[in-house]
């Protein structure tokens, strides 16, 4: 199998962006297009298509990514549940995963624009050893970060069962189970939420 067909890129983007007041796709950034471009762009290397999860094809008309991102290479997954957190969009990537023969999903948030290609390929590398496992990335050796990671299509089920559960943190379940954790720069670590998270808290890709 070719290794970008190995893994399906997902774009974890189903939130209400609330504390921000606008829609963070939309958001600008400074290398160019915005954050949804960006991310797209980080996971296309690696990723022959890749998922919006949480959204659906009329809510991003195609002159809002970029004209140099082909529509083919684009899922829309819209969330069954709106806004009720990534774990639902997770198990919604997983599923087309299977449906189109992938082995898993490399997943990564929309609003942590600090991540890009050579990040993601460190979690790749390690799934290429191990594809059994999750993958998780870390920015202290210690506890995972559960929306940079790569799920194998292995764990629908156990995802399944935990969305139907009383405790559907996503965390609390890496924590608990076996996971791989790859150590990424703390520059990388920061999201963005709010205005002032935009101004004050953004830092360069290092």
């Amino acid at each position: 199998m070719d290794d970008k067909n190995r893994l399906l890129g997902v774009v974890l983007c189903g939130g209400a962006s609330a504390r921000m007041g606008i829609d963070k796709a939309r958001l600008l950034h400074p290398h160019g297009g915005t954050f949804l471009t960006n991310a797209i762009r980080q996971l296309e290397p690696l990723c022959s298509l890749v998922a919006l999860a949480g959204r659906s094809e009329p809510q991003v008309p195609f002159a809002l990514l970029n004209s140099a991102i082909d529509p083919q290479h684009i899922l829309f997954l819209p969330d069954p549940m709106p806004h009720t957190g990534p774990l639902a969009g997770l198990i919604s990537a997983l599923q087309s995963a299977q449906e189109h023969s992938y082995l898993g999903v490399l997943a990564i948030p929309l609003d942590m624009p600090n991540l890009n290609t050579e990040h993601l390929r460190c979690l790749v590398n390690l799934f290429e050893n191990s594809s059994a496992l999750p993958i998780a990335a870390t920015f202290d050796n210690k506890r995972p970060e559960p929306l940079v990671a790569i799920y194998p299509t292995s764990l629908l089920e156990p995802l399944v069962e935990l969305n139907q559960s009383e405790h559907r943190s996503l965390n609390r379940w890496l924590m608990q189970s076996k996971c791989q954790l790859c150590l990424l720069p703390l520059s990388c670590a920061p999201n963005v939420n709010t205005p002032q998270d935009l101004q004050h808290g953004f830092q360069q890709h290092s």
